[in-house]
């Protein structure tokens, strides 16, 4: 999580100063601050309804990752209704991110490990044990 708006800052900054690249940079963002807000839209249903948890952090990031993806286009100078005809235009420049958003997904779900059903009952019986 630190490392993406770690990268997600750095790329906004190389963006502002080198206008060459500017496009394909924001293209990125766009792609990347889009796939934050699904993300944080999934975990958010998953920690209020299921989990029925409210976290302050959580709530934050989720809340940071709206703004982001509200300040991409505010950078690209176009509006939200224009973002989807923005990424048609510059589909060629999406292959990359969309294909770098795969990978960190899967290896993300890869290395993640969840607690079953026989796990959450061990730890239960733990706790009161303690």
């Amino acid at each position: 999580g630190l490392l993406y708006y770690l990268f997600f800052g750095l790329a906004i900054v190389w963006a502002t100063l080198a206008s060459k690249h500017r496009e394909k940079i924001f293209v990125f963002l766009t792609v990347g601050a889009l796939g934050a807000v699904i993300y944080s839209l999934v975990l958010a249903y998953l920690s209020f309804v299921h989990l029925r948890v409210l976290c302050l952090f959580c709530l934050t990031t989720y809340l940071v990752n709206i703004a982001l993806f509200c300040l991409v286009p505010r950078m690209l100078q176009i509006k939200f209704s224009e973002i989807p005809s923005y990424l048609l235009k510059n589909f060629p420049l999406l292959i990359g991110p969309l294909l770098l958003f795969l990978l960190w997904n899967f290896v993300g779900l890869f290395f993640f490990k969840g607690i079953t059903p026989k796990q959450e009952a061990r730890l239960m019986v733990t706790q009161r044990g303690s």
